[in-house]
């Protein structure tokens, strides 16, 4: 598991010291600020695995479309021209 220190991470840190400190009502916006901010980064996360998704299932169906015309093509033989 990958443990980074980002910015709503940074805010719940100083939101936790201005708490301790007795600055409530600024630690409680910071606290409120960094649950906003964590909620954004994990609907972008989201998104991003979705559009991944979406990406992979369109490739996917390419490839089927290709290979079933591959597979459909019309197999009878062609007149090549020489006469036996």
């Amino acid at each position: 598991m990958k443990i980074t220190l980002e910015y709503p991470e940074f805010m719940l840190l100083s939101s936790t010291v201005l708490h301790l400190a007795n600055h409530n009502i600024f630690a409680y916006i910071l606290f409120g600020l960094s649950l906003l901010l964590g909620l954004c980064r994990l609907a972008l996360r989201i998104q991003k695995t979705q559009q991944e998704s979406e990406y992979v299932d369109s490739s996917m169906g390419k490839i089927r479309d290709a290979l079933l015309k591959l597979a459909t093509v019309n197999t009878t033989p062609q007149d090549s021209g020489i006469r036996h």
